[in-house]
């Protein structure tokens, strides 16, 4: 485990949504407190919806339930020291909830 990384999940820039907004926002004020914080971002995304800043490390297609396997495996081989996901009901929930962190679990 890195406890010096953190990976965050959630829509995300260029996406323009609520939750997009807030999770970059959370991510910068992270860096601010801490800014040797390994702090990278897995986009939540419906339409591809373009370039992602450098900080976007994995693009994931919500309505692809195996996608969230996939993004599963990925966290578990980099072993952040943490997790934030960013969700919202109507993002992904149908394809995510059964059984998204199972893969995760040790």
């Amino acid at each position: 485990m890195n406890t010096g990384s953190i990976a965050i999940i959630g829509t995300y820039a260029p996406r323009q949504c609520g939750i997009a907004t807030f999770t970059q926002d959370l991510r910068s004020a992270m860096l601010s407190a801490r800014p040797h914080l390994d702090a990278g971002v897995a986009a939540i995304e419906r339409d591809m919806e373009g370039h992602h800043p450098d900080e976007v490390r994995y693009v994931l297609d919500e309505r692809d339930r195996a996608a969230y396997a996939r993004l599963a495996e990925a966290l578990n081989d980099a072993a952040p020291g943490a997790v934030s996901l960013q969700h919202e009901y109507g993002i992904s929930a149908d394809v995510m909830a059964p059984g998204f962190w199972t893969p995760c679990a040790d």
